[in-house]
């Protein structure tokens, strides 16, 4: 699925043919892991519009929007075994859904400023946060939280202003980070442990 200026197309690996499937135009967008679901959402949108949409990829169809954000999104992800979707965003907000039942059924102590990304972890027992740090002067910080009780087990300083992207390694010991002038790389139970590479928009690991 591609999110073009026109909307959502969705494009055959095989034959490479595309097709528009949605005038829908999102700027944040992440697959549940069965690729069943796909969760899109606007950073741009205003509060009467900072919302969710849930769209089942089999049936090609909106499912439900979920609403609770009051400004535009930055970041969505679900959880490995797709049981719970994260949204963030602009508010500082960090909401958590039931994609099936589509409901909320945690919501976060507000963040320090803008959520910037999430990701969670391979075992999904730790789901790490981007968060402006009292002001982007101050540089952005990774909250990693606990997924069974959802509280913070640390927080990881980048030196950054903005953390764009987040990733952990396979094993989960390793959680990447894209900032604005460097991509870091940092222990999932620790602290940062090196800096390299120039400003990264998007990290992986593999």
């Amino acid at each position: 699925i591609l999110a073009t200026d026109g909307g959502l197309v969705s494009v055959d690996p095989a034959t490479r043919a595309t097709k528009r499937v949605s005038r829908l135009r999102p700027e944040v967008m992440a697959y549940s892991p069965a690729l069943k679901l796909l969760a899109l959402a606007r950073s741009s949108d205003g509060p009467a519009r900072a919302e969710v949409r849930l769209w089942d990829l089999l049936r090609g169809r909106e499912i439900c929007r979920l609403e609770g954000h009051r400004q535009g999104l930055l970041a969505l992800a679900f959880s490995p075994d797709g049981d719970v979707l994260a949204s963030a965003g602009y508010d500082g907000e960090l909401l958590l859904w039931n994609p099936k039942a589509c409901r909320q059924v945690h919501h976060l102590p507000p963040h320090r400023g803008a959520i910037q990304a999430l990701a969670f972890s391979p075992d999904g027992r730790t789901l790490a946060v981007a968060s402006e740090a009292e002001g982007a002067s101050r540089g952005a910080v990774v909250d990693l939280v606990d997924t069974f009780t959802w509280e913070k087990l640390l927080s990881l300083p980048t030196g950054t202003a903005w953390a764009h992207s987040l990733a952990f390694s396979p094993d989960g010991l390793a959680l990447a980070i894209g900032a604005d002038n460097q991509a870091v790389t940092g222990s999932a139970s620790l602290r940062i442990v090196r800096g390299a590479w120039p400003r990264s928009d998007a990290v992986a690991i593999r």
